[in-house]
């Protein structure tokens, strides 16, 4: 129920912050239709992100493997698939559930990289907002960093959680700027 309701929390503000950026836009950056598409799916991923955050939050997985960058030492936790039907293990299992949030974290993060790149070689004008859009996701990226390492300190989480409305309007900046060619 907590991943449900951040996850609709969060779309209710993009959906708001998207309104106001459609009041007050200025013109739009004309870049290449796989820019547009690569800063679009980083709103999406980010959304799944929050949806991932909030099963770790919900299940307490924060208390569990407290270590960075592997889990209790293992790059794949024991006992991730343990329980039985296997697609509980994804809602409830406290290994499962860090380690698909841990991982999407780090795709997230690979295509925030690479969307910069891009930008920076076939889009120029559009690389601002790419660049401000990948040192959102960094600063989350450390702060959720340091929620693990501080066994969920109450402060860093909640600035982990609150994280996630800055980083959403950054990124809905960034793609609502562009357009495709």
């Amino acid at each position: 129920r907590l991943a449900t309701h951040l996850t609709l929390a969060v779309l209710i503000f993009s959906a708001l912050w998207w309104l106001i950026l459609e009041r007050v836009s200025s013109a739009r950056i004309v870049v290449p239709r796989r820019i547009v598409r690569v800063a679009g799916a980083l709103v999406w991923l980010t959304l799944l992100q929050t949806f991932l955050g909030g099963l770790v939050a919900g299940t307490r997985a924060g208390w569990s493997y407290n270590t960075w960058p592997l889990m209790d030492g293992w790059l794949w936790p024991s006992g991730m698939l343990a329980m039985s039907p296997i697609w509980v293990n994804a809602f409830e299992n406290t290994a499962t559930v860090q380690f698909v949030h841990r991982t999407v974290a780090y795709l997230l993060l690979a295509l925030a990289i690479w969307h910069v790149v891009d930008c920076a070689r076939a889009a120029p004008a559009a690389k601002l907002g790419a660049i401000v859009a990948l040192h959102l996701l960094l600063l989350q990226a450390a702060i959720g960093i340091a929620t693990v390492l501080t066994i969920v300190w109450i402060p860093v989480a909640l600035a982990h959680q609150a994280g996630i409305v800055v980083v959403m309007a950054g990124l809905l900046w960034h793609r609502h700027r562009l357009s495709a060619a």
